[in-house]
């Protein structure tokens, strides 16, 4: 019954995730930084037009595609390469929605193989599946540790009250939404493992999800200390906890299934670049690494996480009230919190271009999760506190989010316009 129950809920959920983003979508024109393919978006895209349709020939592309895409990627069509900056994790993980996108798009569509309007759906489609997979995986690990209606408790409040919601409807082009479902799949993987044995399929299958998590975000290699130490069994401890997941006869394994799911990103570094090892993003780099701007990153209307998701400073506030009874669960959301914060804001332009709130940490809601989960379970006497608060939250962000023009157009501490965003109409 549960099964049915579960199967039910993934299919309503899939389907409700899939309406909002194709109506969010259908208001705003293809081709602008609106669009599901654009920019940042069309450089995660674009290994699949290359491998599926052209070969990787940029003379085989639509004439002037790069430009029209927001210039994500680009077409040198003297040493014959495409080339793109962006890692490949999200294109694997779509490659099926794009296969059933090009059985579904007209062959002769004008706007060219890969970009059509059937592609840009397809996007959100894509993005609605694995968001919907990743919070059925959040939802059961926390259904373990603290019932079913605290696991379902939270995992909608992390995804109504931060920054997960306006990533999954309504810019699913980005990797974000991907990345939170590997996440939750690494967790959900070693979690299983904390209450029983770590076979060496497992210790495989955490590799390939390791290595997705690399080749789709390559600073959330972060994500894997963290996610051992706050899937520890109480009875064992964290650092007995990871020295059982490091033993050698898993490490193999796991290095094994990490190897594997790099090698695609290898191979298309050694077409485009010459060598199976680059940092493709040039000069861009972590500049600021000595004086973060770590207050405009947590403040700041303009793309700061507290501004946009304040259900993260009230997991924080009320977990570390209740810090003796949930010292782990609590402890790895502040380690979450400074690591990501201070790599985050140390990148050469710390508001990452257009974006709702820092969504940097979009993906690390997933460790969120595990204190707002324990909250709301019934060892909390005051959990109608948390109750109360965490859905004034989502009433809030959820009102941001259909307020949201894509980009901030004000200045760092532009707070009139914040206020017209919040109580203004919505978009």
């Amino acid at each position: 019954m549960n099964r049915r129950k579960h199967v039910a809920g993934f299919v309503a959920f899939f389907g409700v995730f899939i309406f909002l983003s194709l109506n969010w979508h259908s208001h705003s024109p293809k081709f602008t930084y609106h669009g599901e393919i654009w920019a940042d978006r069309a450089g995660y895209h674009v290994y699949l037009p290359a491998a599926f349709d052209y070969g990787f020939d940029p003379e085989a592309f639509p004439a002037g595609i790069a430009q029209r895409t927001g210039n994500g990627f680009e077409l040198d069509s003297i040493p014959g390469r495409v080339t793109t900056k962006y890692p490949c994790g999200e294109a694997l993980l779509r490659i099926p929605f794009y296969l059933i996108g090009k059985l579904l798009r007209d062959a002769d569509d004008p706007l060219g193989a890969g970009f059509t309007l059937i592609d840009h759906a397809m996007v959100d489609v894509a993005a609605s599946f694995y968001g919907t997979l990743g919070l059925f995986l959040l939802f059961l690990v926390l259904k373990r540790r603290e019932g079913g209606r605290a696991a379902a408790l939270a995992a909608f409040c992390i995804l109504m009250g931060t920054n997960l919601f306006y990533y999954l409807v309504g810019d699913p082009g980005m990797s974000h939404v991907y990345s939170f479902f590997l996440f939750a799949a690494f967790i959900h993987v070693l979690d299983k493992a904390s209450w029983g044995a770590l076979a060496r399929p497992k210790a495989f299958l955490l590799g390939v999800i390791a290595g997705l998590i690399l080749v789709t975000r390559p600073t959330n290699i972060l994500f894997l200390p963290l996610a051992m130490a706050i899937t520890a069994p109480p009875s064992a401890g964290v650092v007995a906890w990871v020295r059982n997941v490091m033993k050698p006869h898993y490490v193999l394994p796991m290095a094994a299934g990490v190897l594997l799911l790099c090698l695609p990103q290898m191979a298309y570094w050694q077409y485009a670049f010459g060598t199976p090892v680059k940092w493709s993003y040039g000069h861009e780099g972590f500049t600021r690494l000595a004086d973060p701007p770590l207050l405009h990153f947590w403040f700041s209307p303009y793309n700061g996480l507290f501004p946009y998701s304040p259900l993260i400073a009230i997991i924080l506030l009320l977990g570390t009230l209740h810090w003796r009874k949930m010292a782990i669960p609590i402890t790895v959301p502040w380690i979450t919190l400074f690591a990501v914060s201070y790599l985050s804001a140390s990148w050469h332009a710390w508001t990452f271009g257009c974006g709702f709130g820092a969504r940097n940490l979009v993906e690390y809601t997933v460790v969120f999760a595990f204190p707002l989960a324990a909250l709301f379970g019934k060892r909390n006497p005051r959990r109608m506190v948390a109750y109360a608060l965490a859905a004034a939250c989502c009433m809030y962000t959820f009102k941001l989010t259909y307020s949201y023009p894509t980009c901030w157009f004000g200045d760092v501490w532009d707070w009139p316009r914040f206020a017209n965003l919040l109580f203004g109409p919505f978009l």
